[in-house]
């Protein structure tokens, strides 16, 4: 995932959206992940995660993402195309 996500904002990809929704877990390889793609799009301060948006994560994913601070400034949207047409 951290690697797609490389090659995609060197290809100028400057928003991105993590579909979770087949995910039925997050180890801390998941979370570092994310925490990594979050820091590579974040273009200043203010700035947080907006240019980053999750998909549909299950409740399990969702617990371990707000038990880790992700919730805090990543949004999260029921589909793809609401995510999409948040940026």
């Amino acid at each position: 995932m951290e690697q797609a996500a490389r090659q995609a904002f060197v290809a100028c990809g400057r928003d991105m959206v993590i579909d979770l929704s087949k995910a039925p877990s997050l180890t801390s390889a998941g979370i570092r992940a994310i925490l990594v793609i979050r820091k590579m799009l974040t273009t200043s301060g203010t700035d947080k995660a907006k240019h980053l948006k999750l998909v549909s994560p299950t409740p399990y994913v969702r617990e371990v993402l707000e038990v880790a601070g992700l919730l805090d400034d990543i949004e999260i949207f029921a589909s793809l195309n609401e995510a999409v047409a948040s940026f």
